[in-house]
């Protein structure tokens, strides 16, 4: 009898843990990366409703901007001050249906990953 009661509460204890584990993997896709982000231009700033318009080939998109948003220029840390118009900038997007927030935003020259065929410039 104790052994059948142990099994049962391991089992229990085995679908928890699992349960549980399945949870972030879940949460993790709710908000994947979805779009495809942005290269190109800063159009305009807007720090009072924190978003940034990106104007790529001619398009101008408007992304949100997040606390967790991360910012780099030359590789160092930065901030939405640090922004200016004009500058070349590289924006890592998140789609979430109702806007499409920055994950990160990396200012100068564009990001290996969004230049074409994945090669240096």
């Amino acid at each position: 009898m104790r052994n059948i009661i142990s099994k049962f509460f391991t089992a229990a204890a085995l679908t928890v843990a699992l349960a549980g584990g399945s949870l972030p993997v879940q949460a993790a896709k709710k908000g994947a990366p979805t779009d495809p982000g942005s290269a190109g231009k800063v159009k305009a700033i807007d720090k009072a409703a924190k978003t940034i318009t990106v104007e790529e080939k001619g398009a101008a998109k408007t992304i949100a901007i997040a606390s967790t948003t991360v910012f780099k220029k030359a590789g160092k840390p930065a901030t939405i001050d640090d922004v200016t118009v004009g500058e070349a900038v590289s924006v890592t997007t998140i789609n979430l249906g109702d806007k499409v927030e920055a994950v990160t935003v990396s200012l100068g020259a564009k990001s290996p990953a969004l230049t074409a065929k994945g090669k240096k410039k």
